[in-house]
């Protein structure tokens, strides 16, 4: 029997560890039991509660020795990252945003000792969650602790690159699939078999490359070999004839005798290959060099105005002031404050994930 765990919106709101803790428990007594979890757009809540249902679900795992199937979409984010995480498969929407951070209380009050009882435990929980996601992950626990502590938010490549997802669902791979199987004169056979109609042959105009017109009668949704072709009512001659998409037709008597689609100039299909290419490289740096140029703009106002607020703290370089024992002294200019960049150090988190993704498909 199957179990749905839907997480929909705020944990603790929305989705409640009251109403989710007494499915797992039936799944988890039913020998027959296959327990799914659903995430629907939901950015996270209440922390304990959210750590009641992870810790559920890894009991369900441990009582039963089964996987859970885990899917999710629109937005996954702070602590449902965590339930989302005891899934087995965690399967993503290619347009899924996956976020996570540190915990955080929104309010608190009390003296400096209840504060400093609090900051403890979210250091505790910040800890614990790091480990979670590195065990998760495999990544180091320094990438882990940079990304709680500058939260990025995720596309669903990052977050499978980086471990967190095992598989991004794509629209189109599931509409190619499905049409992959589909059969040809799907439609007339489909009518054939219900009576819902007899199948008559149909005509159908094919352009020949000399600017003949022709018709086929043919009873299905395409023409096949066997089907009679004729211009202007009469049969058309024997031999090979070519219309105007391409199609090589073969005729004898009047008939189809073989049809072929006519192979095109492969050195021209590379040739503009090429050229579609190196236009197309050609934007790329264009946008990196105009990105990067935005990217040290910014770095420099951003550089320029910690200065500034650095220099507030002293009196103005260059002017003379009296220390406290009374001897005169030349301010100095404020330090130059060193920033480390969040693009740059996501950029080389996500290349380490790869390049230990390689190792593995290697070994």
């Amino acid at each position: 029997m199957n179990y749905n765990i839907n997480i929909f919106g705020e944990i603790g709101i929305d989705t409640t560890a009251q109403g989710v803790v007494p499915i797992i428990q039936a799944a988890k007594a039913d020998p027959d039991s296959v327990l799914l979890l659903n995430v629907y757009d939901s950015p996270g809540g209440n922390l304990f509660q959210g750590v009641t249902i992870f810790e559920e679900l890894q009991e369900y795992k441990r009582a039963t020795g089964k996987g859970i199937e885990g899917f999710g979409s629109g937005f996954i984010g702070s602590v449902t990252t965590l339930i989302f995480s005891a899934a087995t498969e965690r399967k993503i929407a290619e347009l899924t945003d996956y976020f996570i951070h540190n915990p955080f209380v929104e309010a608190t009050s009390g003296d400096a000792e209840e504060l400093r009882k609090t900051a403890d435990f979210l250091q505790r929980k910040q800890e614990e969650l790091n480990k979670v996601y590195q065990n998760l992950t495999g990544l180091p626990e320094e990438d882990v602790a940079f990304m709680m502590n500058n939260p990025v938010i995720l596309s669903a490549d990052d977050a499978f690159e980086l471990g967190f997802v095992t598989d991004v669902l794509r629209f189109v791979e599931v509409v190619n699939k499905y049409s992959k199987n589909m059969k040809k004169n799907f439609l007339s056979e489909f009518k054939a078999k219900m009576g819902l109609k007899p199948v008559q042959p149909e005509a159908l105009a094919l352009n020949l490359v000399n600017g003949t017109t022709a018709e086929v009668q043919t009873a299905g949704e395409e023409i096949a070999v066997g089907d009679s072709v004729t211009v202007e009512g009469q049969a058309l001659e024997d031999g090979q004839h070519e219309t105007q998409s391409g199609l090589l037709i073969q005729m004898k008597a009047g008939r189809i005798e073989s049809l072929e689609q006519k192979q095109p100039n492969q050195e021209a299909q590379i040739q503009n290959l090429q050229n579609q290419q190196q236009v197309m490289m050609q934007n790329l740096e264009e946008l990196q060099v105009s990105v990067l140029a935005m990217v040290d703009l910014f770095q420099q106002q951003t550089d320029n105005q910690a200065r500034n607020q650095v220099s507030n703290g002293f009196k103005h370089p260059g002017s003379n002031i009296q220390n406290k024992a009374g001897r005169t002294e030349t301010v100095k200019a404020a330090p130059a404050p060193v920033f480390k960049n969040m693009n740059e150090e996501m950029r080389r988190i996500r290349e380490a994930a790869k390049q230990r993704q390689k190792k593995l498909l290697g070994a």
